[in-house]
Parts: structure tokens; sequence; C-alpha cells
């Protein structure tokens, strides 16, 4: 039995689950758990609707990025209707990154939103550079 050595899940302490997957991390074939695995799959698939960048294995010349909030529609049936990837995810509503709530994503409740860390501690988008700070 192979251990997961893509250490996604629990980042801190590395993940001592075991492999079940192979995942290409960076050319490599990487044993991976079910919870790392899920984390690159929905990983890969959101840059896949959000920058064009297919995953692994695929070519797709014609398409054409989806703006963040549709991603997050895409995103949001593939989790709750097909359940094909896990309901653990969340775009932030400030900077458009994809959150995972096993992270936790930072929830306000004046405006019941999901922000990443940077956003929630009152880091500004710099609207000229179109930088985070």
């Amino acid at each position: 039995m192979y251990k997961c050595e893509a250490n996604l899940w629990s980042a801190i302490a590395g993940c001592t689950k075991a492999a079940t997957h192979i995942a290409i991390m960076d050319g490599k074939e990487v044993p991976c758990c079910d919870d790392c695995w899920a984390a690159i799959a929905t990983t890969e698939f959101w840059d896949f609707l959000t920058a064009g960048k297919p995953p692994s294995g695929f070519c797709l010349p014609d398409w054409e990025p989806l703006s963040p909030r549709q991603a997050e529609i895409v995103l949001y049936v593939v989790q709750e209707y097909l359940n094909a990837l896990p309901d653990t995810y969340e775009m932030c509503v400030s900077c458009n990154r994809l959150i995972a709530t096993g992270d936790e994503p930072y929830y306000r409740a004046d405006d019941g939103k999901n922000y990443c860390e940077d956003c929630s501690m009152g880091e500004c988008h710099d609207e000229e550079e179109g930088s985070w700070h």
C-alpha cells in the first residue's frame, strides 16, 4: 500500500492517508489519496473553466474561458447536482480565487459571502495594477 505523496489536504502535518490514485504533478506521477485527488481535480477544472488551461492529457484549442461567476455556477452544478466533485470548494467573491472549505474560508455574516484569507484580512485590490497587496 502506497502513502499519499501529494500532501495537499493537510499541508501543515502532511497527508498520512493511503494512496488510491495517481496524479500528474509537475509532469511526474504522484500517488495520492481521495482528498488530495479531489483537490487536484477541482483545481485543474477551475483553471480550465477560468483560464482555458485544459486538465492534464486534454487538448481543447477552441475553448474560451468563462467569467469567474460563470465558472462558479458550473462548479456548483458539478458539485451539487452531478456529485462529480466534492462540495468543499468555493470562490472568493473579492479576488475570484478558488478556496477549499477545508482551509476554513472566511465567511462574513454581514454580507453572507466567502472570502479567502488575504481578502478577509483587509488586503486590498489595486484596480490600476490589477494586483493584490
